[in-house]
């Protein structure tokens, strides 16, 4: 069995998920910079299981990140396994990891989530960006524009490879397209009288455009009862609550935040997704939409709409801060039970590709395809 290392800065739950799948295909090792706290591995019912995990002793850093030095050590064991990747390549510790493996000449992978190529981005930036990436023998992400990222940073795009990046695993999607009758009884348990359900998840910070969704509800002039809009993950932020001080709230919902159960409901109970992020290198309520059948309106700042939404197929791709197009779609999708139905149909067809699983199947496959070239000594070294 091919022995794996792995090392990010935290594993999230939707990590979790996939390194369980993986690590049913593989020895694997996951070393992190910080520690999932209790309360969220609790919330998503999702914890190691499958793998090993080494919590690094640094000092805390921004976000989930930390400085652990401690990495050396373990990078020194390097010829215990059979492949190494690096994910997070921008954390505090990374470099650590990166210029080591670069410098011992060991070949190792580094994993992206995705990016946005900035065109005023500092130059010293970008040189340092481009010293880390272009340091692997191997890259890979979640899709084709996140390859174009890569490359700008000096990965070589012929050796970068793609996996289905996802979060829900597959016993947690539903097995059939949810039904009216189901829908409804979803709605009943959660105290949702509305006639539409508009979903949307996110953290309460400026970068999700919850902002501009309220505003684009509250073009729709809808009538009392008509559709509610369900905004999940926690209390409305400041520029928030003063767009609602104007705004009749009646149909206006925040349901605060969700653990996994309570979300898969709602995800259940809803319409549709409307996610008009501003920024997301990935952003996991798209594949999670799509686990859930759902027509989702969503940005071209996400990677995941980019990648996986086709405009007028299986939702409505859209520009970032246009409240405008926004109320026009989520309208379009309120009026048109048949296009609502095509939707979710091509998403409920898309969804069986895209599970921790199947994230877990593609990776296995990089990675064995990897460890054959090192074997054979045809890996590319920096």
């Amino acid at each position: 069995m091919l022995k794996v290392l792995i090392f990010t800065c935290r594993q999230s739950a939707q990590r979790i998920n996939y390194y369980n799948a993986l690590g049913k295909l593989c020895d694997l090792t996951v070393v992190a910079e910080r520690q999932t706290p209790k309360e969220v591995l609790d919330a998503y019912n999702a914890y190691p299981e499958t793998y090993k995990t080494i919590y690094l002793h640094g000092i805390p850093m921004f976000g989930y990140m930390a400085f652990c030095p401690g990495v050396l050590e373990i990078l020194r064991k390097n010829k215990e396994y059979d492949a190494i990747i690096v994910e997070q390549y921008f954390t505090p510790t990374a470099p650590i990891s990166i210029n080591y493996l670069s410098r011992h000449k060991v070949p190792f992978i580094i994993s992206a989530d995705g990016g946005f190529i900035f065109e005023k981005e500092r130059n010293y930036k970008r040189k340092l960006k481009s010293s880390l990436i272009s340091k692997a023998t191997l890259w890979m992400t979640g899709g084709k524009e996140s390859i174009k990222y890569l490359a700008h940073y000096d990965a070589d795009p012929a050796r970068t490879k793609i996996f289905r990046f996802a979060s829900y695993k597959e016993n947690d999607q539903p097995d059939h397209q949810i039904t009216k009758e189901e829908r409804e009884a979803i709605r009943k348990e959660l105290g949702i009288n509305e006639e539409k359900v508009i979903l949307s998840v996110g953290r309460q910070v400026q970068g999700k455009g919850f902002d501009v969704l309220l505003r684009a509800f509250g073009n729709l002039n809808l009538r009392k009862g008509e559709a509610g809009l369900y905004i999940l993950g926690g209390d409305p932020n400041e520029e928030c609550q003063e767009i609602l001080k104007n705004m009749d709230t009646t149909n206006i919902h925040f349901p605060g935040l969700a653990n996994k159960e309570t979300l898969k409901l709602y995800y259940t109970a809803a319409d549709m997704l409307a996610f008009p992020t501003r920024y997301d290198v990935w952003g996991f309520p798209v594949t999670e939409a799509i686990s859930f059948a759902l027509p989702i309106i969503v940005t071209d700042q996400c990677k995941a709409g980019l990648e996986l939404i086709k405009d007028e197929i299986n939702g409505y791709l859209i520009e970032s801060d246009d409240v405008d197009t926004l109320a026009d779609r989520i309208k379009r999708l309120l009026e048109n039970e048949e296009k609502r139905q095509d939707m979710a149909k091509a998403n409920y067809l898309l969804s069986k590709e895209y599970n921790s699983e199947k994230m877990a199947e593609s990776v296995f496959e990089i990675i064995s395809d990897f460890s054959k070239e090192i074997s054979a000594g045809n890996a590319h070294k920096k």
